[in-house]
Formats: structure tokens, C-alpha cells, sequence
């Protein structure tokens, strides 16, 4: 792959006041999401860029639902191949999944419907099952295919798995030399949870960098079109992009109202359109202002990210328009800020009158389900493991090393003391390598707070450990905007051995 660098430019050049995008920053800040990642691109140059540490440009992010534009992007790309037309049914591409009696909605079912979300389900299958395929086809239909809009993941993992029915490769394999080599993406750096067959999950599963998200709908805006080649077929971004079924989905969000293309959003402003996934992870084009705005960040699902939709809407998209005087000053000054964006610091405070030099505890947990990894990993794989069965605080002076046996496999991670998180490459019990910041203090003389931020995603966890003589109680909460939820109700208790 050679990944031709974006031009860069001051935002002025492209029509941005500099003191606009900082209102802009501000009022992203202020939104009660965490913002990790932005990209503004305008007529083909990057005008803003900034990301707010620990979360940097070279490192992917969870896309959540945003997998599904990508998903499509593969279909799209064997449409243009001419293996396959949008009115084939699903059930000739897949035979040997069909039920003895299938029902008409079945054998009506097309790969539109599935691409629009229009597939007549009102339930998904497990995800998690390896014949996930199989009970795609055995899922009732509600509703005649492609009158009525679910919000479908394994149909769009069933986008995938046409592509490999068809071309015998899953998605990276299919993708990488007619997409990301073409476009700038780097294959190497993507990360793609699988499901138990081990294809891809299309609807939720892959891990790409703010700038990749921007670069695939870069493509999208350009109507296929990426350095004089036509990559993409304009036929295929026109459908793509335009309404292809009304959507009635709105948990919180009025934006999910607007019509449903192929994998895409509509948005209310008129022609806009968005890749979009879960806790705020947006790659939004603008056709009529050659612009695209790509955002990775954690948001409370529902509200949390309605709201930053409209930030976008209300602050930025005013303040769009000709090219202005260039503003050295106010640039200058907005050059300084992304620079400098950073998450609050993790609080100091090593101290505790349990601890008497270097401190090591071991602890027998009662049995839970407690888990330390991210929950949406068992959602993305199917793979359900939990409960801790023994722990560990390791204490130095500057570091606690942290310990658990969970499901006869023992892992570890490193916590930072002085401020200052620790790296570690964690192994989760899912089989998914990890990037994870760790991250520990005293919160008072007998409570330890452990803070577990795995950087390639949307997800923290704050673990709590309250000790009372040789018990300790155990606490390990989701720590996402909105969210407070004890992954065992009532905590978990421990002994001392």
C-alpha cells in the first residue's frame, strides 16, 4: 500500500474561522462526552485535526456500527464486479441454509433488503452460535422484505458472509486490495473480531483510526472517484447514499428517523449523510460543502449522541462558507489548543495506612460474573467468559500490579500510582489483544480504585476494592458516559489467602 498523505491547511483556506472550530471544541467538551478523535476534511485537505490523549492518530478505535458501512462498501464493491445484482434473493446465494419450508417473506427476501436494513425480522439470531448463518434464515418475518426497517446487525454481518460465499474471502482479504490499498488504509492496522465460523463481524467488529473512517467517506463523497480512479462504482454510491427505506429507529436519537440507505444515515440537514456506530463514532459527509467530518468518542448511547449530532449541526455547519483572510493569530492560537488535547489526568494518591512498604494481597472471590474486559466484546463474538475466581494487589511505590485467575487463565495488568497510567499489552479472555491504560489510588484509607481504560475502544472499567480486615469487597463497573452498572449487582466479596 502507498498511503498518499492528505494535504494540510489552515482552516481559513477552506472557509473555517479558526475562532469558530474553537467554539466548536468548546461546546464538544462541554457536551458530557469524552471526545478521543476529530478529522474536519474540506475540498480534499485536512483543515482540522486533533485528538485528545491517551487516544492518538496512529491508534484505531472501536468503530461499533460504524463496521457496517464498510461491510456495505464490500457488496458494493462485487456489485460493481458483476457478482452480484441487488434483486438477487438470499436464498439462491445461500441454498444449504434454507429452511425445508421456507415462508414467502423468505423467498422474497433480496440483497437490497438486507443492505437497507429491510429484511422483515423483528429479532436477530445469536450471533455467537457458529451456525449464525443458519439461524439467520430461521429468524420468523415479521413483515414483507423491504416494507419495514429494523435495525439489523447479523444482516449486516450477512453482508459479509455473501462476499465470502461469492469471492471465498472474508472481508479484510476481499477489501484490502480493492479498497484500502486504493485508498490509504492501512489493512495491517485494522483490527476485526470474528464470529465463531470465523468471519468477520459486519455489524460491529471492526477497529480502524479516526482517519480511516474519514478516508472511506472521502471515497463516498467523491463519488468513488480516489486519485483519478474510480474505485467504487457512482451508480452504487448514489444508491448507497440516498433513502432507500424510512427508519423508525430513535432511542434518543431524532437523527435515526430520517431514512436509511445502504448501511448509511440520512441526516437532517438536507442531502447529509453519516457511517455511524455506537457511543458516538461518526464519519458524516456533507456533498453540497465538499466536507466531511469524522469523530471517534465515547457519548451515553441514546442522548449522548444526538447531542453531539446537533453540536455539529448548530455550531459547525453555520460557520462554514467561503474561503476567509487567513487569521494567523486565531490560527495559530487553535494550532496550540489541538496540540495540547488531552483527558484529565488519573488522580494521585499512593498512600494508604494498609500498606507497609512493598504490600502484596492474594484473595479468594465468591463466585460471580464479574468481568474486567469490555461487555461488548461478548456482544461483537458471542464469547460469554466471566467470573474472577482469585485476585491480586501487587503494591510498590510507584505501581500496583494487578492480578486475576478468571476460567483457569491467569492475567495481569500493571497500575500506575503517581498520575501517570501504565501500558500494557493485554491479552483479553476473549482472545483480543489489547492496548490498556492502567491506572490506580486510594480513594480513602481502606478503598483502592483501579482505572482500566482499553484505549483502542470507547470502554473503561473503575474497580473498587474495599478492604476490611482479611475481606475485601469487590466492585467493577462500566464506566461510559450514562453508564453505572455493577457487572455483579451486588459487588463480590473475597477472603484473604
Amino acid at each position: 500500500m502507498h498511503k498518499q498523505p492528505f494535504e494540510r491547511t489552515t482552516p481559513e483556506s477552506v472557509g473555517l474561522a479558526s475562532s469558530a472550530i474553537e467554539c466548536f471544541l468548546d461546546t464538544l467538551e462541554a457536551s458530557g462526552a469524552e471526545p478521543h478523535g476529530l478529522m474536519i476534511i474540506r475540498h480534499g485537505k485536512v483543515a482540522v485535526e486533533g485528538w485528545w490523549r491517551p487516544y492518538a492518530p496512529g491508534i484505531r478505535h472501536g468503530c461499533q456500527s460504524l463496521t457496517k458501512t464498510y461491510a456495505a462498501t464490500a457488496v458494493g464493491l462485487a456489485y460493481d464486479e458483476g457478482l452480484l445484482q441487488l434483486e438477487d434473493r438470499v436464498v439462491d446465494i445461500f441454498p444449504e441454509y434454507v429452511p425445508p419450508d421456507p415462508s414467502e417473506y423468505l423467498l422474497q427476501m433480496t440483497v437490497r433488503d438486507v443492505l437497507r436494513m429491510g429484511t422483515g425480522m423483528t429479532s436477530m439470531p445469536h450471533l455467537g452460535d457458529p451456525e449464525w448463518i443458519r439461524g439467520f434464515f430461521a429468524t420468523p418475518l415479521a413483515h414483507a422484505p423491504g416494507t419495514a426497517f429494523y435495525y439489523n446487525s447479523a444482516g449486516s454481518s450477512l453482508l459479509g458472509a455473501i462476499v465470502r460465499k461469492l469471492t471465498g474471502q472474508g472481508l479484510i482479504d476481499y477489501l484490502t486490495p480493492r479498497l484500502f490499498d486504493l485508498i490509504g488504509i492501512d489493512s495491517a492496522n485494522l483490527k476485526w473480531l470474528t464470529h465463531a465460523d470465523g468471519l468477520e463481524n459486519g455489524g460491529g467488529g471492526l477497529f480502524a483510526t479516526t482517519e480511516d473512517n474519514a478516508r472511506l467517506m472521502l471515497l463516498y463523497l467523491q463519488q468513488g472517484v480516489w486519485d483519478g480512479k474510480q474505485v467504487l462504482s457512482r451508480e452504487w454510491v448514489r444508491q448507497a447514499t440516498s433513502r432507500q427505506i424510512d427508519s423508525l429507529e430513535d432511542p434518543g436519537i431524532p437523527d435515526c428517523r430520517l431514512g436509511y440507505g445502504f448501511q448509511l444515515w440520512m441526516c437532517k440537514p438536507a442531502g447529509v449523510y453519516r457511517a455511524d456506530g455506537a457511543f458516538g463514532q461518526y464519519s458524516i459527509v456533507f456533498p453540497d460543502l465538499d466536507m466531511v467530518v469524522a469523530i471517534s468518542e465515547t457519548a451515553a448511547l441514546g442522548a449522548g449522541a444526538q447531542r453531539t449530532l446537533d453540536i455539529v449541526w448548530d455550531v459547525l455547519l453555520p460557520a462554514v462558507g467561503e474561503p476567509l483572510p487567513e487569521d494567523p493569530a486565531a490560527c495559530g492560537a487553535l494550532q496550540s489548543r489541538l496540540s495540547r488535547l488531552a483527558l484529565p489526568r488519573p488522580r494521585c494518591n499512593p498512600a494508604s495506612p494498609l500498606l507497609e512498604g512493598d504490600t502484596a494481597w492474594a484473595f479468594r472471590l465468591q463466585e460471580n460474573t464479574a468481568s474486567i474486559d469490555p461487555g461488548m466484546y461478548t456482544l461483537f463474538t458471542g464469547r460469554n467468559i466471566r467470573g474472577i475466581e482469585t485476585l491480586g494487589l501487587a503494591f510498590a511505590r510507584q505501581t500496583c500490579q494487578l492480578s486475576w485467575r478468571m476460567a483457569g487463565a491467569d492475567y495481569q495488568l500493571l497500575l500506575g500510582l503517581d498520575g501517570l497510567p501504565r501500558l500494557n499489552d493485554y491479552l483479553t479472555a476473549t482472545g483480543i489483544p489489547e492496548m490498556v491504560l492502567g491506572s490506580g489510588a486510594w480513594s480513602a484509607d481502606d478503598l483502592f480504585e483501579a482505572d482500566v481504560r482499553f484505549i483502542e475502544t470507547c470502554f473503561r472499567k473503575t474497580i473498587s476494592f474495599a478492604f476490611d480486615h482479611d475481606q475485601i469487597y469487590v466492585r467493577v463497573i462500566d464506566t461510559y458516559p450514562g453508564a453505572d452498572q455493577a457487572l455483579a449487582q451486588s459487588g463480590v466479596v473475597g477472603h484473604r489467602v
